[in-house]
């Protein structure tokens, strides 16, 4: 039950950061600032409706922030292909080892890792929105 609450936790571990930052800093991460952007750009303004005159960048930041981690996804069409690349990866890895049972490999993929799979990639965005949001107002606190 405590790894359960684990897993749903979207708040980031030190070494989560590091590589994280160290993947922002290599460009390894730029694919999906376009992506984290549009969506930036369409809820600001709702946001912004919502907050009215009262809305200043650190509370539409933190909302933005949280509507993106309750939606768990930003393009479910690409993620799933993301996703299965990552099976196709595991497919060859074991057919190479003589493993050819393609249905219970993906099964195994997906039980061990798409939870994973999907955390990190929400961390990603969170990571690229936090660092597009800073930019854009310059009066958020911690």
């Amino acid at each position: 039950m405590e790894n359960e609450k684990e897993d749903e936790c979207f708040s980031f571990k030190p070494v989560e950061l590091l590589v994280l930052e160290a993947g922002w800093n290599k460009g390894e991460l730029k694919n999906y600032v376009p992506l984290v952007s549009d969506f930036i750009e369409e809820q600001e303004k709702v946001i912004r409706t919502e907050f009215g005159p009262q809305g200043d960048g650190d509370k539409i930041s933190r909302e933005l922030i949280d509507l993106l981690l309750r939606n768990g996804t930003l393009d479910q069409a690409s993620e799933m292909l993301d996703q299965g690349e990552e099976m196709h990866k595991e497919l060859w890895i074991r057919g190479e080892c003589g493993d050819d049972d393609r249905a219970r490999i993906c099964k195994e993929w997906t039980q061990k890792y798409a939870k994973s799979w999907r955390r990190w990639r929400v961390l990603i965005y969170t990571f690229i929105a936090t660092r597009l949001l800073a930019a854009m107002y310059d009066d958020i606190r911690c």
